[in-house]
């Protein structure tokens, strides 16, 4: 289910047909790693916590205003503020999740906890 539940996203001052912002979650040898590509945001422009079993992540990035001396012939660079919420299986270690932010890309490392995660059954014939 966590990989087909990616997480929910969340977008406001921005078309939310748009996935912005996108995310990879990938299984990595013990522990769960999601980059969010967010570039041209400063580290204190995004946020990373932990409630109950969900991880959210938020951001925003402020439309740089322009003097209008010419018109637009393309604006598709998204602005305002996200959210990602990501559900967590009962097997990672919330308590030592890790975080970071480097050349617009978020990454975040949820460990899981020693000896525990899915296994697969074997199937009697």
């Amino acid at each position: 289910r966590l990989w087909q539940s990616l997480g929910k996203n969340g977008l406001t001052g921005a078309n939310p047909q748009l996935a912005w912002p996108a995310m990879d979650m990938t299984d990595e040898s013990g522990a769960i790693v999601l980059r969010v590509d967010a570039p041209g945001l400063k580290s204190e422009d995004v946020s990373v916590e932990v409630t109950g079993h969900l991880l959210i992540i938020r951001g925003s990035r402020s439309e740089q205003r322009q003097e209008k001396k010419t018109g637009w012939y393309r604006h598709e660079r998204v602005t305002g503020s996200f959210y990602r919420t990501v559900p967590l299986p009962s097997y990672v270690d919330a308590d030592k999740i890790e975080a970071r932010y480097d050349q617009g890309v978020i990454t975040v490392t949820v460990p899981k906890k020693a000896g525990e995660g899915p296994r697969k059954i074997p199937l009697a014939t």
